[in-house]
């Protein structure tokens, strides 16, 4: 049987519930299952999701069972004195567990069907992706660039290494804790790259972000009080909407991680503003560190000032003109909890504003922004999902395809047209909030000709945002809620057989009769679920698998690093860098190509021009006839069809200049260094040079400069200087040992905040669940 077939399958047992729960009523029976039903209602939730309904004699009588303890129905049950049991102790146990915060979830037996449909639609979706072979891997021109720091995460779970700080791969080298692609914090995206490896991890990985996708925009819904169907339909056109899967598809994993735990960001602050408890304060909180640490910083500014709009949507009387000063307390509260939790990554970040620049493919200078379009033409990202329109020139600057396909269907635009219904039915601020949301990320998206430019301009570190075309991910969202409320509005008024919009006239216009309203509540059924198939067909086509390396790859850096065991760089062709970074994290090189767009600021300590030393790698990988200046390189070997070339006029990892020359000449070549070759790395965030010195010199590391880096000679602190953006100290005469570890402050100081205040949730949590459960327990012991 296919899934099509399936799913047909389930709709047509679903319309004949619908047409028996119509003859009982129509025979005058009641469909409730609750026994104080005596009346026939008004059409009940469409197929009653195939709930059992016991006839109210027997549900009486079951109940009286339980309430007398007969048959194992109550809690504490009654229990033969002659059959000593466990079971007194599992009662209790399950009583402690109750006590806690979030435990007292109550879910009906329709909402948990709702859950095992979002679950078995995230299979059904991440189906292509779920092959458990090492050998094949997520698609993407950066899905290894982006995930290949996990293999050092992983080193560190070994006990091979120290906790890394540094990530000495990429380029020069680069601050991993202060790089906001790093997602170790957020165990549901490092864990089961720990336990199954970076290939395989990721493919589950990404199940589980379809799953907190879709769940997380069920408990949005759930927030926002829509019905079932509503709630469901919300989920799953959120979890297969286009964005995602094009991420994936692009290689842009950390992207895609955001936008799985983005409903659950703004559930969060649903929670704080809808709820007065402690525990709302500190679960939402968790939502929005696991939401920040999903590993880029694009989702979570856009989500920023989202947030603020809701704060000030609720949290601001807008009638009296005053806030509610509760509600901005307890969202503080979480703003000061959250801040904590994130810390340990947030701070070092904050302090490397000035350290590092992300020119995302732009010169420094440059103010345009690829991929801004009017709002026109960006709407039609929802709708159209033809990846070839993408490159029809009628659009202004459009993006690349992954980086403007979001495709959610035309659903949820039909829908719009009911949205003064929706309005007229008590939701007015919601809808104005929300909507407010959404066009918001369409400004952002016609950033060239709309008030975020200056929000830009006034805040220059968002220019390393440069992508505007990522707002629409973030719109959909809202469109989805917008369309969300339209129908709701809509299966409202089918299901009790009212008008859409309200009448003031004396009488209401009488409805249509009960069979029209149940042949429309199929249609509405069909279309709905129609959208979802059409949704899932046509984005599912982004979701596949692709050979994660190639055996000359492998063969060629395992060949190296056994020929070479010192510190060397090697430039890889874009053809081999995008199923090589992995690799070249395994074997412990060094890459330039894999650099991602982030480059080292102005150290403030410049010593010598700035572009005395200029590095270059020692090996090129190229598969054969690329083009490459053969006049320069010497073939080393050739492995199929992948060649190695040496340039033999390259600079060591570690070497002294004399400071007089560095300080009269522009340019020193390679020849003219003195080579260091005692230069060990002891591990990822320390280096040990042992050296001697005739002379004042400077010793320069052909590692990037950036703040954090402590050195010491002979284990007496000393002064770090920059050559050309690498480290560098000067040394005096004789022989020493230099000592160089990146430590920087921000990380000192965040981590202990981030375990604080983690300790604290969980002690919290601990305390509320002690004193609910000594509060239910004294009573039965008095």
């Amino acid at each position: 049987m296919s899934i099509t077939e399936f799913i047909l399958l389930v709709l047509s047992v679903a319309i004949l519930d619908l047409i028996v729960v119509l003859w009982l009523r129509k025979r005058g029976r009641s469909t409730d299952s609750s026994p104080k039903a005596t009346t026939p209602g008004k059409l009940s939730r469409l197929f009653a999701w195939l709930k059992y309904r016991k006839p109210p004699e027997k549900q009486l009588a079951s109940q009286e069972k339980e309430r007398q303890g007969i048959g194992g129905g109550s809690v504490e049950g009654t229990l033969s004195p002659e059959k000593p049991t466990i079971r007194p102790l599992l009662v209790r146990a399950a009583s402690f567990l109750k006590s806690f915060p979030g435990s007292k979830l109550q879910f009906p037996a329709g909402e948990w069907i709702d859950i095992l449909v979002i679950t078995f639609v995230t299979f059904l979706y991440a189906y292509p992706v779920l092959v458990s072979h090492p050998g094949l891997g997520l698609p993407g021109r950066e899905y290894q660039a982006h995930v290949g720091s996990a293999v050092l995460f992983n080193q560190w779970l070994a006990g091979e290494t120290d906790f890394p700080l540094w990530n000495p791969v990429l380029g020069t080298g680069r601050s991993l804790i202060a790089d906001p692609f790093i997602f170790f914090f957020n165990p549901f995206l490092s864990l089961p790259m720990a336990i199954f490896g970076v290939i395989n991890g990721s493919k589950v990985v990404v199940l589980l972000n379809f799953f907190m996708a879709g769940l997380g925009m069920w408990f949005l819904g759930r927030e926002l009080k829509f019905g079932q169907l509503t709630r469901l339909w919300c989920s799953l056109l959120y979890m297969m909407s286009g964005a995602i899967p094009a991420h994936l598809n692009a290689g842009h994993i950390q992207l895609a991680f955001a936008l799985g735990w983005l409903p659950w960001s703004i559930a969060g602050m649903l929670w704080v503003i809808n709820r007065s408890s402690l525990a709302s304060v500190l679960l939402a909180s968790l939502a929005q560190a696991l939401f920040f640490f999903t590993g880029n910083l694009y989702y979570q500014i856009y989500a920023f000032f989202c947030l603020l709009i809701l704060s000030f949507g609720f949290a601001f009387d807008w009638k009296q003109f005053h806030f509610k000063w509760e509600i901005a307390k307890r969202i503080l509260l979480m703003a000061f909890i959250s801040l904590g939790l994130i810390s340990i990554q947030f701070l070092p970040e904050l302090a490397s504003i000035s350290d590092v620049r992300n020119l995302g493919g732009y010169l420094p200078d440059e103010t345009e922004y690829y991929g801004s379009q009017r709002p026109e033409n960006a709407l039609v990202n929802y709708f159209v999902s033809d990846m070839e329109f993408y490159r029809n020139p009628t659009l202004d600057k459009a993006p690349y395809p992954q980086e403007s396909y979001r495709y959610i269907g035309v659903m949820p635009f039909l829908l719009l047209f009911f949205l003064i219904p929706a309005y007229q039915r008590g939701h007015k601020k919601e809808i104005l909030v929300f909507g407010l949301c959404f066009f918001l990320m369409l400004a952002w998206t016609d950033i060239r000709f709309s008030f975020i430019k200056t929000i830009y301009n006034v805040l220059p570190f968002l220019n390393q945002f440069r992508w505007p075309g990522r707002a629409l991910s973030v719109g959909a969202l809202f469109l989805i809620v917008l369309s969300a409320y339209c129908l709701d509005s809509l299966w409202a008024s089918i299901r009790f057989n009212k008008p859409l919009l309200k009448s003031h006239s004396a009488s209401d216009a009488p409805g249509a009769t009960p069979q029209t309203y149940s042949i429309l509540s199929i249609l509405l059924i069909l279309g709905l679920f129609l959208s979802i198939r059409h949704v899932y067909l046509k984005n599912q086509e982004l979701i596949y698998l692709e050979n994660a390396s190639e055996p000359e790859i492998k063969v060629g850096l395992a060949f190296l690093r056994n020929n070479d065991p010192s510190e060397f760089s090697v430039y890889a062709s874009h053809a081999i860098v995008i199923k090589s970074a992995l690799d070249i994290y395994k074997n412990h090189l060094r890459s330039p190509t894999i650099v991602d767009g982030w480059v080292p600021g102005n150290p403030p300590l410049l010593l010598g021009d700035p572009g005395a030393i200029k590095l270059e790698p020692r090996y090129w990988l190229n598969w054969e006839g690329e083009d490459i200046d053969h006049t320069n390189h010497n073939l080393v070997a050739s492995i199929g069809s992948m060649q190695i070339w040496q340039k033999p006029d390259t600079y060591p990892y570690a070497f002294l200049v004399p400071i007089q020359h560095l300080l009269s000449v522009d340019q020193i070549p390679p020849g003219e260094v003195q080579p260091v070759t005692d230069a060990q790395r002891d591990g990822t965030n320390r280096i040990v040079v042992e050296v001697e010195s005739d002379q004042e010199n400077v010793l320069i590391l052909s590692e990037s400069w950036f703040s954090g880096w402590r050195v010491s000679i002979d284990h007496h602190p000393a002064e770090i200087v920059s050559v050309s953006n690498l480290l560098a100290v000067q040394i005096s005469p004789g022989r020493h040992v230099v000592e160089f570890e990146y430590s920087p402050l921000a990380f000192k100081v965040g981590a202990p905040i981030s375990v604080f205040t983690l300790l604290f949730i969980t002690l919290a949590f601990l305390r509320e669940g002690l004193m609910t459960y000594v509060k239910n327990q004294m009573p039965q012991e008095i």
